[in-house]
């Protein structure tokens, strides 16, 4: 009944994607996350280390050391690069989702 126009979000958050993945950040994210997937044994642990991180920052419970466990995996060029763009990446997606939401009028902070 008041469902929004499905072709209308559609074309929206299309534009949206298009301006992260057009950007020099995202392009650079893929080439080292393409770089990072020819080493599955690398890509394996970066993907346990940025699982063990999720749980570390999250739950008070879960204790580790992700610097010292992971030390050498943090020295390869590729994953630097893979994880800060990443990041970027990211805050650019947070940066979006800032902007439109300060044009929708609710009352919802606590």
């Amino acid at each position: 009944m008041y469902r929004l126009d499905d072709t209308v979000v559609e074309e929206k958050v299309n534009a949206l994607a298009s301006i992260i993945t057009e950007s020099e950040a995202y392009k650079k994210y893929r080439a080292a996350s393409d770089k990072l997937k020819k080493d599955s044994d690398l890509f394996k642990k970066v993907m346990e280390m940025k699982r063990k991180n999720f749980y570390h920052q999250n739950e008070k419970k879960y204790d580790c050391d992700i610097k010292s466990e992971y030390r050498d995996v943090l020295k390869n060029e590729t994953v630097i690069s893979y994880l800060k763009y990443e990041m970027i990446v990211l805050r650019n997606i947070n940066y979006i989702t800032e902007k439109y939401t300060e044009k929708i009028e609710l009352d919802i902070k606590l």
